[in-house]
């Protein structure tokens, strides 16, 4: 949000050229993504010279800051408590793929279909940006970190960004400010750099400096992806247990009848991830990995209910004695690949094994 503190701190807008308008220019003042960020940056960079720039993010915004306040000052803005919007869905058919986008479109007054109305709801915007000259900086600063009590609304210490120095003598605190070695000053803002001199916007990378680049990468490798499959198969095999146990009433279902039934289940489970891996909607350049054999989800399923049924074999030590069979032609677990051994190391699902079933 840019501040202008000369200008009144509502705009007049009595009368309106219109509803809708007025509507439309607020809102526009509004900072919804980068791109807007970038003109916003720019329309004031080339009028005004010499600006200083404060930073301060809102503490726990969406949960403390009264709610009623902010309707109140946004009265000008939102004239409705009820808006019906209308939902619609857009099908793009290629040769190579379907994609399918929701949308939703603000519906005409006078239209009177199945549109779902929404209560109109401010959400308080957690991060402020002004630019201004130093003494009004200084003194909007000093005044945001007293926090403003009538609307419970409180600034977060530890996330604040200053280009200037004080005038207290303590010297610049901002710990969102980055120098670059060629001497420009930056100041961290949403993802990217704002250029304290220019208000020019570079992408933020400094969040890589301090840590190796791999710890910031989201790839699982071998052992995680079939730890994952085999968790999902321990959870199922428990959920099995109690399914059972409460369908006691009715006639009991034989031991090859579960058996059959599960072993259908491994094998759908290894269709399942296949289609969801290859059904990402991403560039042809990129595509992620499947690299789990079909034998070895299967063999992650079967040991975890082998697992799972031996704490309760008195119950059924039969259907045991089929899992174990069913094993056997695998193999020793000691002549599994090591990324299996991972997978059905107990110490590694120890949160499952803490759950009561």
């Amino acid at each position: 949000m840019l501040t202008n503190l000369r200008a009144p701190s509502r705009m007049p807008l009595n009368p309106p050229p219109s509803r809708n308008h007025s509507n439309q220019q607020l809102q526009s003042k509004a900072l919804y993504d980068h791109q807007a960020a970038y003109q916003s940056f720019q329309s004031v960079n080339s009028v005004l010279h010499d600006l200083h720039v404060v930073l301060k993010d809102v503490s726990k915004a969406f949960d403390s800051v009264n709610q009623d306040k902010l309707l109140s000052v946004m009265k000008d803005v939102i004239f409705d408590d009820e808006y019906t919007v209308e939902k619609f869905t857009q099908v793009i058919h290629t040769k190579k793929s379907l994609k399918v986008h929701q949308h939703l479109t603000l519906a005409h007054k006078d239209i009177v279909t199945a549109s779902r109305k929404i209560t109109s709801r401010l959400p308080s915007q957690s991060l402020d940006s002004v630019l201004v000259k130093k003494k009004q900086a200084a003194m909007f600063f000093s005044r945001l970190e007293r926090g403003v009590r009538d609307y419970n609304c409180w600034m977060n210490d530890e996330k604040f960004g200053l280009n200037f120095d004080m005038n207290n003598g303590q010297g610049c605190r901002s710990n969102r400010l980055h120098v670059g070695k060629d001497g420009s000053s930056f100041l961290r803002w949403s993802g990217l750099l704002v250029n304290c001199s220019t208000l020019e916007i570079q992408a933020d990378y400094t969040r890589y400096m301090n840590s190796h680049l791999s710890s910031t990468l989201t790839v699982s490798c071998r052992g995680v992806v079939r730890l994952n499959i085999y968790q999902a198969f321990l959870l199922c095999a428990m959920k099995f247990i109690c399914y059972i146990s409460k369908l006691s009433i009715l006639p009991r279902f034989t031991p090859k009848f579960c058996i059959n039934a599960i072993n259908a289940s491994l094998r759908y489970m290894h269709r399942l991830i296949k289609r969801k891996v290859y059904s990402f909607d991403v560039d042809n350049a990129f595509r992620p990995k499947y690299d789990v054999k079909k034998k070895d989800v299967i063999w992650l399923g079967l040991h975890a209910y082998s697992r799972v049924l031996q704490k309760k074999q008195s119950r059924h030590k039969k259907l045991l004695c089929l899992f174990r069979s069913r094993l056997k032609p695998y193999g020793r677990l000691d002549n599994m690949s090591p990324e299996l051994k991972y997978a059905v190391d107990d110490a590694r699902s120890s949160v499952l094994w803490s759950i009561k079933y």
